[in-house]
């Protein structure tokens, strides 16, 4: 399992679970609406609004983002094989292209 942060950091099953273990992260709410569940045999892809409570060093971490799952059935489970979150804003009225599509 890997989990793609807020920020783009990259964290393994055991780093994931280790900022829970250590109390460093902190989530007292959690919910996930807005979900879109795509299936492509043994693989699915959900994509949904994640709302939370939640605390990281104390400090209040963002209320809201888009969370991608990506999961894999093996042995006849469910495994949960990745993760990304993304902050929610709102799309710029004039979108530029990157740099790097500019030639």
């Amino acid at each position: 399992m890997t989990l793609v942060g807020l920020l783009g950091f990259v964290l393994t099953k055991p780093e994931w679970l280790d900022r829970y273990r250590s109390g460093a992260l902190r989530i007292e709410n959690l919910d996930w609406d807005q979900i879109a569940v795509r299936s492509y045999g043994e693989t699915a892809i959900a994509i949904g609004r994640q709302t939370q409570l939640a605390y990281y060093q104390d400090k209040p971490n963002p209320e809201q983002f888009r969370a991608t799952h990506i999961a894999v059935r093996h042995d006849n489970r469910w495994l949960l094989a990745s993760m990304q979150l993304s902050p929610i804003a709102t799309p710029p009225k004039d979108p530029q292209p990157p740099s790097w599509a500019l030639g």
